[in-house]
């Protein structure tokens, strides 16, 4: 009885080297695009954090505001502790803070657009005093959409603060 050779050939090997190789190729290229995607996903969550972060420092100036202004889109008022002047609002897409004559952005306009910012104030009436005709209560709304590579997020974020210095006689920067 002769004993068979029973090894692979040279065009065995090589083509399952190639499907080998194929297979890693796939493998490799799809790892590449989760990362891809999940980068993606963090810069967009970080965007959406600082905005939220953003809304509540504005709304803690709010909470301790006086001599409100208020527009369709931009909101001018001041701290009541030192009186110096805040303004937002809404230029180009994109939310602007002013503070002490410096200017920054509430959003990253790479990755969050702002297509509308409404600004109400209500519950003042007319009369002499601060505290009658100071606003009670002032929302912000914003609305846009966060850009994906492939489509887009829509966002919509809302507060709203009671001043509670609007119950002063006279306010406390003149």
């Amino acid at each position: 009885m002769a004993l068979k050779n029973r090894s692979f050939t040279l065009i065995e090997a090589i083509i399952v080297l190639g499907v080998f190789i194929i297979g890693v190729g796939i493998f490799a290229s799809s790892y590449i695009n989760l990362v891809k995607q999940y980068m993606i996903n963090q810069k967009f969550q970080a965007s959406v954090g600082n905005l939220r972060l953003a809304l509540e420092k504005v709304w803690r100036d709010i909470k301790y505001g006086v001599n409100f202004t208020t527009s369709n889109n931009s909101i001018t008022f001041k701290r009541s502790y030192d009186c110096k002047e805040i303004r937002l609002a809404l230029e180009s897409n994109t939310l602007l803070y002013v503070f002490n004559n410096v200017t920054s952005t509430l959003t990253d306009p790479s990755m969050i657009e702002i297509d509308s910012f409404w600004i109400y104030a209500t519950g003042s009436s007319g009369g002499s005093n601060y505290n009658e005709i100071a606003p009670k209560l002032i929302t912000l709304a914003i609305k846009g959409k966060a850009k994906m590579q492939t489509f887009n997020i829509p966002l919509y974020f809302q507060i709203s603060a009671a001043p509670i210095n609007s119950i002063f006689p006279v306010s406390p920067c003149q």
